[in-house]
This record gives C-alpha cells, structure tokens and sequence, in this order.
C-alpha cells in the first residue's frame, strides 16, 4: 500500500528522535501546566507552534498523508 506525505519529513536517528521529542513534549507539558487540561484545543495547538519556532524548530502546522490500496484511496490529516 503506497504512502503519499505532503511534508518533507528529514531521516532522524534514535538520538536525534529523543533531543527533539524531548524538547516538544517539555513544551507541551509546560502549556498543559499552565492552562489547564480543559483549554481550547486550538489555542494549545497555536501556543506549542509559537514555542517550538521560538525554540529554533521547524514547524508546519498542518500535513497530509494519502494511503492507496487497489481501488480506494483516504487522506489523513495530521
């Protein structure tokens, strides 16, 4: 079954995985900690970005990925 990304996502070692894993998840939890598990969604989404531009990543805010078997074809949105 094919995989289609629209996204250009680099090959990462194990320990280059587990740096940058490390340095979302401490932005995530800290957003979490302050503004509490029942925030808007949304906002969460839009003050992770702003974090982890702000901390030198590379971010998109949205992809794509297409899966095709035989006849059938879904998108899947990340």
């Amino acid at each position: 079954m094919p995989v289609i990304c629209s996204a250009r996502i680099p090959p990462l070692n194990q320990e280059e995985f587990h740096a940058l894993d490390k340095k979302v998840m401490k932005h995530a939890f800290e957003i979490h900690n302050q503004l509490g598990r029942f925030f808007d969604e949304g906002v969460c989404r839009t003050e992770l970005v702003r974090r982890c531009v702000a901390d030198g990543l590379d971010v998109k805010r949205e992809g794509m990925i297409c899966t095709e078997h035989e006849t059938s074809r879904e998108k899947y949105f990340f």
